[in-house]
């Protein structure tokens, strides 16, 4: 009997200890870590070299939220937008304006192995250089848009996207440098 109550007191002071633990490891949040993040856009000619870069900068915890971090970098872009009926004349012209520039979106930013690890979402679009705005035509917009998963090892710049613009022999490309914050 003494063996069965002594066994049950065991069992139970176990139990009680296990749970305790779990409420602290579940109480206890992981420490944030900062990183300073910069992004490069390069643009690159067909022999590489670079003939044009623009730099972002911003500063990322690790939270592994889907909350995202965003840089938003550009001019809004007035078009004009016809509306009714246009073959007899009647239309009613009016201003509708676009935005042009960088956009880029960071989610789920946590440390794996000792790198950074996130979504990055870029949009880049301009138009293209010699481009009449008041020309009464619609602008051209160039755009290139990416979204992916990246891994990118501490203090190295590393390219995460590039791409070819369709419309000549230049390159289009990410650079990510992120350096831990101590």
């Amino acid at each position: 009997m003494h063996k069965s109550i002594k066994l049950s007191l065991l069992l139970l002071l176990s139990g009680i200890a296990a749970a305790t633990a779990n409420a602290q490891s579940q109480s206890s949040p992981i420490p944030l870590k900062h990183y300073k993040v910069d992004f490069v856009v390069k643009e690159v000619d067909a022999v590489g070299h670079v003939t044009n870069s623009r730099s972002y900068s911003t500063i990322l915890a690790t939270t592994n939220q889907n909350d995202p971090n965003q840089i938003r970098s550009g001019n809004r872009v007035p078009i004009r937008v016809t509306s009714g009926d246009t073959e007899s004349g009647k239309g009613k012209d009016s201003i509708a304006y676009i935005d042009v520039g960088v956009n880029i979106d960071c989610r789920y930013v946590q440390e794996i192995d000792q790198k950074l690890a996130m979504k990055i979402k870029a949009e880049i679009s301009s138009i293209p250089a010699g481009t009449d705005l008041n020309s009464g035509l619609d602008p051209v917009i160039r755009q290139f848009q990416w979204n992916a998963d990246v891994l990118i090892p501490p203090s190295i710049p590393t390219t995460i996207f590039s791409s070819d613009d369709v419309n000549s022999k230049t390159k289009v490309q990410v650079e990510v440098t992120a350096a831990p914050i101590k």
